[in-house]
């Protein structure tokens, strides 16, 4: 079975003191067209997770990004290869990307609002996310996400 490692940004920031995430809208011409995504996508053999991590977001958004805060490998098994998602929180402190992308993803029945437009590897993670402790610290750290 191959495994395919895939860098994935979730920038973040609290607006009116509730968390948000930023996404995008998918423009693919595959089943996950229009669905609500992270930056990132394939790592390069000759470069590491972050360094692919970093490259995507400025593909797709046009915005560098520097110091991550990398969360956790997340497995997606299919058929014949394994999808490793490797997810990366950013802080975006400067409001770099644009303000229509921000999504209120404070608490599980936020989840549960944009859970149909989001792609189902993305679902299975953000719900660990939103249930674990460590995003009871993620939501805590305002001095790390706060604008």
């Amino acid at each position: 079975m191959t495994r395919k490692p895939i860098a994935i940004v979730i920038p973040v920031k609290f607006i009116n003191e509730a968390l948000h995430m930023w996404v995008q809208v998918r423009d693919t011409k595959d089943e996950l067209q229009g669905t609500l995504e992270f930056p990132g996508g394939k790592v390069e053999t000759s470069e590491s997770i972050e360094q692919a991590a970093i490259r995507e977001v400025k593909e797709e958004t046009g915005v560098d990004v520097e110091n991550l805060v990398f969360y956790k490998t997340h497995e997606n098994y299919l058929r014949d290869k394994i999808i490793e998602l490797n997810i990366y929180f950013y802080k975006d402190a400067s409001e770099h990307f644009d303000s229509k992308g921000w999504i209120r993803m404070h608490e599980l029945s936020d989840l549960e609002k944009v859970q149909a437009k989001i792609p189902p590897a993305n679902v299975v993670f953000l719900e660990e996310l939103l249930k674990s402790s460590d995003f009871s610290m993620l939501r805590q750290a305002k001095d790390f996400l706060s604008s």
